[in-house]
């Protein structure tokens, strides 16, 4: 059985909601996984303890596989290809507005 497009994007949104959510899960579980007092900060430097206090608070999370992929998708690209793909989407005018576009999948 195939699986249409819209099928595919449902899909892909479950998915990406449920990483999200076991991320969430995962940083709930920590504290009892290993508590504050077994986790040495000590040899960390300043940047490093603060990252760590922000992941500890929810608020750093490491990005999810998919856009890692991505990430190094485009970093393969030539600088020159880059450059160029960045101009085009620079002058990029969308009707309706991105702004419109994101509040409406929000509803």
């Amino acid at each position: 059985m195939a699986v249409s497009e819209v099928q595919l994007k449902e899909l892909v949104k479950r998915v990406e909601y449920l990483e999200r959510g076991l991320h969430r899960l995962e940083i709930a579980l920590e504290p009892l996984v290993a508590p504050a007092s077994e986790v040495s900060l000590e040899g960390l430097s300043e940047k490093e303890r603060g990252l760590a206090a922000l992941r500890r608070a929810g608020l750093l999370v490491d990005p999810p596989p998919h856009i890692l992929a991505a990430a190094e998708e485009w970093r393969r690209i030539p600088e020159e290809e880059r450059r160029r793909i960045q101009a085009e989407l620079r002058t990029l005018r969308l009707d309706p507005p991105l702004s419109q576009i994101i509040l409406e999948s929000r509803r």
